[in-house]
């Protein structure tokens, strides 16, 4: 199952969006930055640079960076339609409006 570790005012709202479009089990989990739990050594061990969104996957697999979160998502249920296919040309202005 997917964790995703937000905050308001992060980048956390695009990946949300993707698992909830992918229709996904997950659970989401409230990073209260302004009392600083990004900075405590829990959340640290999570993403060491202290930066929200973070997503894990299953408790093990850990990643960070919202565009890269979302491609993971689209990547692994394509048939959720969130990423053209990756043979598409199309892909190429995919991941450019993602990363802009």
């Amino acid at each position: 199952m997917y964790t995703l570790y937000w905050s308001p005012g992060s980048a956390s709202m695009a990946p949300h969006c993707c698992l909830e479009e992918a229709g996904v089990a997950y659970a989401l989990k409230l990073v209260d930055t302004a009392a600083g739990e990004h900075r405590k050594p829990e959340y640290l061990a999570l993403n060491p640079a202290g930066k929200v969104p973070v997503l894990t996957i299953d408790g093990g697999f850990t990643m960070t960076e919202s565009a890269a979160i979302c491609m993971l998502i689209a990547d692994r249920h394509p048939a959720a339609g969130l990423a053209p296919g990756i043979d598409d040309l199309e892909r190429g202005h995919f991941y450019m409006w993602l990363m802009h």
